[in-house]
């Protein structure tokens, strides 16, 4: 694969994980449009990029004759989703439109893409029989997230057999770093520490995979370079699993604050631990940056960004 002058598509481009992969595909060269309706995302996230890709407005879901111009090229990203499960449960019709509807739409205008890499989530094998979790592990997750999901995953197989797209689906665990939003619990538990003096957590036993996003976006690249990852489902993590409520006492011993667990009913698995192995042997990608490493250019980044959403305007 040579990104330089290659036409690329990422939907959900201004979201956290769009806008690092856009940002790694304008640095190798390549034309990037973007498909973004901003629900979630920012612009911001895309400003200094802005003059080197393609931004086109458009819902998920909704019809749009521009689709059929658009999605064409070397490689689709598609990575619009809603992702939060809470606004999944708040709203399901919306996010099944979203999810599932949006998905729909997207792989029907995308046959004359060279490959198509579609990011499903872990959440769709609930809780674990065993870990860490291949991609043989039974799928389980009921919620209104992990369903979407999981629905997601049965139109890739159907345009898989029917219109023979070479269609990739990532199962993807847990990724953090800068810019992502604080409905996420790394964010969320740093924007507590430094607004509120103290960090609430939901439930502490919930155990989780954390990759940090530079080794995400390495892996999404890899993942579309190699021809051995052409039509397979694959697992996208570290392999390690970090107890959410020891993550909540490290981050608050580095902002000197209490940590109360709330001890409340889980949304989703209890348990998500990866085991990459099967990308690992496809590809030549293996994690760089530890997990330490990562929280702290975290912690780091999102004290700027905490900061300057609380400064008073005017």
């Amino acid at each position: 694969m040579n990104w330089s002058r290659a036409k690329v598509v990422v939907t959900g481009g201004r979201g956290f994980l769009g806008s690092h992969l856009c940002e790694a595909l304008v640095a190798r060269g390549a034309r990037v449009t973007v498909i973004d309706d901003g629900s979630f995302g920012s612009s911001d996230n895309l400003h200094p990029i802005a003059r080197d890709i393609r931004m086109v407005s458009h819902c998920l879901g909704e019809a749009d004759e521009r689709l059929e111009g658009l999605l064409d090229g070397e490689v689709l990203f598609h990575l619009a989703a809603i992702a939060d499960p809470r606004k999944c449960e708040e709203n399901f019709d919306r996010a099944f439109r979203t999810n599932v509807g949006g998905l729909q739409a997207i792989l029907a205008r995308s046959q004359q893409v060279g490959r198509v890499i579609v990011l499903s989530s872990a959440s769709v094998y609930g809780d674990p029989r065993y870990v860490p979790m291949d991609e043989d592990h039974p799928l389980g997750g009921t919620d209104a997230y992990a369903m979407t999901k999981r629905l997601g995953e049965q139109l890739c197989a159907y345009y898989r057999q029917q219109a023979r797209m070479p269609i990739t689906v990532i199962r993807n665990f847990n990724t953090f770093g800068p810019r992502q939003s604080r409905a996420y619990l790394i964010p969320q538990f740093i924007a507590q520490a430094m607004v509120q003096q103290r960090i609430e957590l939901w439930n502490g036993d919930s155990v989780r995979d954390f990759l940090y996003v530079s080794d995400w976006v390495e892996a999404m690249l890899a993942i579309a370079e190699t021809d051995q990852t052409l039509h397979q489902t694959l697992n996208l993590g570290s392999g390690r699993g970090i107890r959410v409520g020891d993550l909540a006492e490290q981050i608050g011993r580095w902002f000197q604050v209490p940590v109360v667990d709330l001890k409340r009913p889980l949304v989703g698995s209890r348990k998500l631990i990866c085991n990459p192995a099967r990308l690992q042997q496809a590809t030549p990608w293996r994690s760089g940056v530890s997990f330490e490493e990562g929280l702290q250019r975290t912690m780091d980044a999102c004290r700027g960004e905490v900061a300057r959403a609380e400064a008073p305007r005017g």
